[in-house]
């Protein structure tokens, strides 16, 4: 994949997010209009977790992605006021009359 700008943080390892507690899960992906829907039965984690502990590490990591996923659609928000900023300064340069709505 090629990226217009440079990403803010680099990826290590897998970026597919956190381990889940084993158990059944049921995964909706949407995409350009239309949905799937599957079931999922990940395996058993080879580490050996407290349910406790593990519950509250996932409960973290999906704060975590949370945050990384405001943070992600704020810079979008940025660079898309700046396309808009430079475009309304070569309006401005090229002498056209803004109008206010």
């Amino acid at each position: 994949m090629t990226r217009k700008y440079k990403p803010l943080a680099q990826e290590e390892g897998d970026p597919s997010g956190p381990i889940v507690l084993h158990g059944s899960y049921q995964v909706e992906l949407l995409a350009g209009g239309s949905s799937q829907t599957v079931l999922h039965n990940p395996q058993r984690s080879p580490h050996n977790y407290h349910r406790k502990e593990f519950t509250e590490q996932f409960d973290l990591l999906q704060r975590f992605f949370g945050k990384l996923s405001a943070l992600n659609r704020a810079v979008n928000r940025i660079r898309f006021l700046k396309r808009q900023l430079a475009d309304v300064q070569k309006r401005l340069e090229d002498g056209e009359k803004l109008t206010c709505h």
